[in-house]
């Protein structure tokens, strides 16, 4: 076992002496390697040492000093197996870098690709929103065409069934009177011509009544009214002419 020799001056200063570590150590030296403990005595020994002590003490803690830094350097230098190690390492190290690299590399193409994508997606969105609001503008437009054909062929249906229901001729109109007047106890509707017993001459007449009128007629003459208005002139106009 190789052995680091220790100056004898320094084996027998009093702080080496006090120290159990140290004072079992060989008369060789420091066995190599050391151990912790010798390591921490050696330490603890250099530390007691003072700089402005005699030239010998001084060189005595260089000599130990030295001791340490051999004590603390590897005993075997690195051979080509430790070399061989390191650069194997070092490949290693570079591969792993290099696949790094390439998976940093790939995460971004596929980060511009999901860019791509999503903007595409968003192009798309947009187009389709165009588009949707291209069939609503054209489908209000059917609308409006679609309302105004109606309203005009309800005003042709109206026109036409109010021409079918007037009478042909005034001449065909039947007066019906109230024999006797007012009965007693009978409350006239409001909205009757005055007089009351006047009943109306024409189907215009009847045509531009307000429906509240017409039904307090039907009413009068006992006939029930219903819901549609226009249905109630047309009762009212048949009733009139005798058609009731």
């Amino acid at each position: 076992m190789p052995h680091l020799p220790i100056n004898p001056a320094l084996v027998a200063h009093p702080h080496w002496v006090s120290s159990p570590t140290l004072l079992a150590l060989p008369v060789e030296g420091v066995p190599l390697p050391p151990t912790r403990e010798v390591l921490k005595a050696l330490n603890s020994f250099a530390l007691h040492l003072r700089a402005d002590d005699d030239e010998h003490m001084f060189r005595a803690k260089q000599l130990l000093d030295m001791a340490i830094d051999e004590a603390y350097r590897p005993l075997h230098p690195p051979g080509p197996p430790a070399l061989d190690d390191i650069r194997r390492s070092v490949d290693e190290l570079n591969t792993t870098v290099a696949a790094l690299g390439n998976t940093v590399a790939a995460l971004g193409n596929t980060v511009a690709a999901l860019v791509n994508t999503v903007a595409a997606l968003a192009n798309t969105v947009a187009a389709n929103h165009a588009a949707s609001q291209a069939s609503l503008n054209r489908l209000a437009q059917s609308v409006n065409v679609i309302t105004e054909h109606d309203l005009q062929r309800r005003a042709m249906s109206r026109n036409a069934f109010i021409e079918n229901s007037m009478p042909r001729m005034d001449a065909d109109w039947v007066a019906v009177p109230v024999v006797g007047g007012v009965p007693p106890g009978v409350v006239l509707p409001p909205g009757l011509p005055i007089p009351w017993q006047h009943h109306p001459k024409s189907a215009l007449e009847i045509n531009t009544m307000p429906g509240v009128v017409v039904r307090r007629w039907l009413a009068h003459y006992g006939v029930q009214p219903v819901r549609r208005v226009q249905a109630n002139k047309v009762m009212l106009m048949t009733f009139l002419t005798g058609g009731m």
